[in-house]
């Protein structure tokens, strides 16, 4: 749907800006390198943006955090203009379904915008010690969830543990006892914990593993 194009926008403006803003409140980043990260954003998305009446604004803003919330605010609110008017630029293509690219990328053709947040995410965020240790984690809580729920859906006599795990997926993935397709069985196992956040995975993950037994109310 050509829709699909601005929610994509959305996801990848959120998580690129908004990836800074949580680093900095973690402490990953200092304030300094974030304010003038967004200032950079700002500078190439508008370049009548009056700089030195943001810098002054900031300064006025007494909490560090509530700084960089406004800076991230002001790119946010340019990045959704830019996209939607990327989006417009191009609406005959995209409903055409001749357009083979994204309105981010196009945007980041244009200004450039994107170079440095990126550059500092991979070196400062994505490749920091705690953040890869949480993905490595993610690896195997997925892992083990799925080497449960995939082979008692794929089992054509399951065993009694098999039957127990069965009887944890929930109401609306039941189709899996009306086929016999092994492809559509697995994604039923697939949908669920994609589905999952990361807390309740985690949580059922340590349950299953014994490593943490329920406690019955």
């Amino acid at each position: 749907h050509p829709f699909v194009y601005l929610v994509e926008a959305a996801d990848d403006i959120c998580y690129r800006i908004i990836d800074l803003e949580d680093a900095h409140r973690l402490g990953l980043l200092s304030h300094d390198v974030v304010k003038e990260c967004f200032i950079h954003v700002i500078r190439s998305l508008d370049g009548n943006a009056d700089i030195s009446k943001t810098r002054a604004t900031c300064e006025k803003i007494g909490d560090t955090n509530e700084r960089i919330s406004y800076l991230r605010a002001k790119v946010i609110n340019l990045l959704t203009v830019a996209a939607s008017q990327v989006f417009l630029d191009n609406k005959e293509n995209i409903l055409r379904g001749d357009f083979n690219n994204t309105l981010i990328d196009l945007i980041e053709e244009r200004s450039g915008a994107f170079t440095q947040v990126m550059d500092l995410s991979n070196e400062k965020i994505y490749n920091h010690d705690t953040v890869l240790e949480v993905e490595i984690a993610g690896y195997n809580v997925m892992s083990e969830l799925l080497h449960l729920f995939v082979p008692a859906l794929l089992k054509q006599n399951p065993d009694h543990k098999d039957q127990k795990i069965l009887k944890l997926f929930p109401m609306q993935y039941t189709a899996f006892k009306e086929t016999t397709n092994a492809y559509d069985k697995a994604m039923n196992a697939f949908d669920i914990i994609s589905g999952m956040t990361d807390s309740y995975a985690t949580e059922l993950y340590r349950r299953l593993k014994g490593i943490e037994i329920p406690q019955h109310q």
